[in-house]
């Protein structure tokens, strides 16, 4: 997920500039939470911006 992000997380505030991000996290963050524990340890991480 994060080569999705990555180029809006090199310019500092840029991320801010763009509420649809966080949406994106929100979202990507519940299916992640639906998967089997095993599988995500293995393939996710949740994201989350400071």
């Amino acid at each position: 997920m994060l080569w999705t992000l990555g180029p809006y997380l090199d310019e500092k505030g840029a991320i801010l500039e763009r509420p649809w991000l966080f949406e994106l996290e929100e979202s990507y963050n519940e299916i992640v939470s639906m998967l089997p524990a095993h599988w995500k340890l293995e393939h996710h991480q949740f994201l989350h911006y400071d």
